[in-house]
């Protein structure tokens, strides 16, 4: 039986990349909303395609999003 003696460096780094990786997902889901709505503006205002481009990165940054909180779990 060993113990796993970890160091005050390698748990303070940890720590840093974990509250890194989910202030990312934070932002990234902020942003897909605040795309969204501009995708949705975009589609009451007759531009299509800009409201279908809007929606896809949207969609992008939503996953990403998931995918920081995945992480940090």
């Amino acid at each position: 039986m060993g113990l796993d003696v970890t160091t005050e460096t390698e748990i303070i780094g940890q720590t840093r990349t974990t509250e890194t990786v989910s202030s990312l997902g934070l932002v990234l889901n902020f942003a897909a909303v605040v795309i969204m709505a501009v995708a949705l503006a975009g589609l009451g205002l007759g531009n299509g395609l800009a409201a279908a481009c809007s929606a896809a990165v949207a969609v992008i940054a939503f996953t990403a999003s998931l995918a920081c909180f995945a992480l940090d779990r």
